[in-house]
């Protein structure tokens, strides 16, 4: 069990966490050889440049050391569009294919700020494009001086209630160091 903004899971919640992201929007292209699916004649859809490879890499060895995933998990990313969570979607993508996984995409749309539907539209298309499923919540909240926070725990409880309705095993989230998601 783990704790997600004060709620019980019956999951695991895996943070990938790096100084800086780089998250090139390059999905779609075709395979070229930089990955591993022309050797297995399987598109994972996620075809890294060589610096994201090197990233990918990073972040192989990290969750293989840690020991964060496990044969046959349920993956869902939280996704916002950020660069950080972009990568993580990213990475997930490629190395689920390759051990294995089940990888959904979830984004909780706030509803704060200007562009959150176009931030929404933009992981639904990403989704779409690496061929996952995508579940998204819209919450309502109301202006105050802790909306942040509200906001956050709000979030991890739609999350919560995400992976608990789809019998997902793993919520992975990105932040970047500095981060206070």
């Amino acid at each position: 069990m783990c704790s997600v903004a004060g709620h019980d899971v019956a999951s695991r919640m895996a943070t990938i966490r790096h100084g800086s992201w780089y998250a090139n929007n390059t999905m779609g292209r075709k395979c070229v050889g930089t990955c591993s699916s022309r050797a297995t004649g399987t598109c994972h859809r996620v075809c890294p440049g060589r610096v994201e490879r090197n990233l990918f890499r990073r972040a192989a060895q990290f969750v293989e050391v840690e020991g964060i995933f496990q044969d046959g998990d349920r993956v869902l990313a939280a996704v916002s569009g950020g660069a950080d969570s972009v990568f993580l979607l990213r990475f997930l993508a490629f190395h689920c294919s390759r051990h294995g996984m089940t990888l959904g995409v979830a984004h909780v749309n706030h509803g704060i700020r200007p562009g959150a539907d176009e931030d929404e539209a933009y992981v639904r298309e990403i989704a779409r494009r690496l061929g996952l499923s995508f579940q998204s919540v819209s919450l309502h909240l109301t202006s105050s001086p802790s909306l942040e926070e509200r906001a956050r725990n709000a979030r991890y409880r739609a999350l919560a209630d995400l992976l608990r309705a789809g019998n997902w095993t793993v919520l992975a989230v990105g932040h970047t160091l500095d981060d206070q998601a």
